[in-house]
């Protein structure tokens, strides 16, 4: 049992092109070569870097991105706001001098269709700007909850404008 496991002698192969390593075992064994492939060493990459000085500042280039939309409907929808409520404002005088009721009617219908028609320009604007945003690869989780905010509350102010509108035509009907 004192016996000794048969040592092994690697030889680099020489006649081989691909330079393989081949295990041959010791005189006292059957000479049977066993293959054995080396195993691929770590390669490490490096750019080029040059140090900086701590006074040097390397050049950037910056590229200014801000969303210039054509229509800007922000800008359409600041219009129609305005005259929205100029108009409501002259209809609802003019009714309050002539005591008329179709006038002060029509001053609240035109309020409401105002801020109805603004939220969903407002909507058009965020829907564009986040399309935009994803374009350019920037974040576009503001905008896309601005957008889903402005549609909920356009589909109310839509259902309160029909409701006045339905008044108006039952009340002078």
């Amino acid at each position: 049992m004192d016996e000794k496991p048969a040592s092994v002698e690697i030889s680099t192969g020489i006649n081989n092109p691909v330079q393989t390593n081949v295990v041959h075992p010791s005189e006292n064994s059957a000479s049977q070569p066993v293959l054995v492939t080396p195993s691929p060493q770590a390669q490490f990459i490096q750019g080029n870097m040059q140090a900086v000085a701590p006074g040097m500042v390397q050049p950037m280039a910056y590229i200014p991105l801000k969303y210039n939309p054509k229509p800007n409907y922000r800008t359409i929808s600041y219009i129609v706001l305005g005259v929205g409520i100029v108009v409501s404002i002259l209809a609802s005088a003019a009714s309050s001098g002539t005591t008329s009721n179709i006038l002060e009617a029509f001053s609240s219908m035109v309020c409401c269709g105002a801020f109805t028609s603004v939220v969903f320009l407002d909507a058009a604007f965020y829907s564009g700007k986040a399309r935009w945003q994803q374009a350019n690869g920037l974040p576009s989780g503001g905008s896309t909850t601005s957008f889903v905010i402005e549609m909920i509350l356009g589909v109310i102010l839509a259902i309160m404008f029909m409701f006045t509108a339905l008044a108006f035509v039952l009340e002078f009907a």
